[in-house]
């Protein structure tokens, strides 16, 4: 059993990154609209209505749109910034080689910013 635990952790340690490891390539982001009637749109999907909490692939930029009939669609982009986590890499021996291109092949070696938007449509 040991040797298969050994072989498991070697393994993950060939196949990831570090921030693929300790962060992962996806974040939970809040999107929410001061009119609850408001649909929540995420990338021109309905995620839902007023407020909704989802877990989107970093590697990605979103578009976050709150509509609502008889009012004008508002919609805004996510940021991004480097994950500082990332640079762990260096320190590990192939580093360099294999976790650096699977964090940024990921997304991992990115973080969605901010992690809360808020959306409302404009009603007259």
């Amino acid at each position: 059993m040991w040797k298969n635990v050994l072989l498991l952790f070697i393994y993950i340690l060939f196949v990831s990154g570090c921030a693929a490891i300790i962060s992962g390539s996806e974040e939970r982001i809040s999107v929410n609209s001061i009119d609850a009637d408001a649909t929540i749109f995420i990338n021109g999907a309905v995620r839902g209505k007023g407020s909704i909490s989802v877990s989107l692939p970093k590697k990605d930029r979103h578009t976050f749109t709150a509509k609502k009939e008889g009012c004008k669609d508002v919609s805004v982009n996510s940021g991004s910034s480097f994950n500082g986590i990332t640079l762990l890499d260096i320190f590990w021996g192939y580093g360099m080689l294999v976790a650096f291109p699977i964090d940024f092949g990921s997304g991992a070696a990115w973080n969605i910013t901010p992690k809360d938007y808020t959306v409302t449509p404009i009603c007259p």
